[in-house]
């Protein structure tokens, strides 16, 4: 799961997303950068949430793009906190919303 760093990062980047113009970019290396303190830490991590899934970038170097719905479901969570219950949550909550099984099993790492 995410580390600490990753963490804080997805959660000021959902918080910017909820205040933000659907469909528009974010900032998210600045953003990454102003809560690290640190603009290689910021890319590194930013690298690590895409391809997790919990963000998308429509550039080079993460400068900017959107938080993924998995990272928007999992973002206030620990890692203790993800359950097989939580995962089952947000799966049922996908499907329902009419996304396809493969786009859902996509976003969760299933096979």
């Amino acid at each position: 799961m995410l580390a600490v760093d990753a963490t804080r990062v997805l959660t000021a980047l959902c918080a910017a997303s909820r205040g933000h113009a659907a469909g528009s970019p974010l900032a998210l290396r600045r953003i990454a950068s102003g809560v690290l303190g640190d603009t290689q830490r910021a890319a590194e991590i930013l690298a690590a949430l895409d391809l997790a899934g919990y963000v998308r970038t429509d550039t080079m170097g993460w400068y900017s793009g959107w938080v993924t719905d998995s990272g928007l479901f999992f973002s206030y969570m620990r890692t203790a906190e993800v359950t097989t219950a939580k995962l089952e949550q947000f799966i049922e909550e996908r499907l329902k919303a009419g996304k396809a099984r493969a786009t859902v099993n996509r976003e969760t790492g299933s096979r």
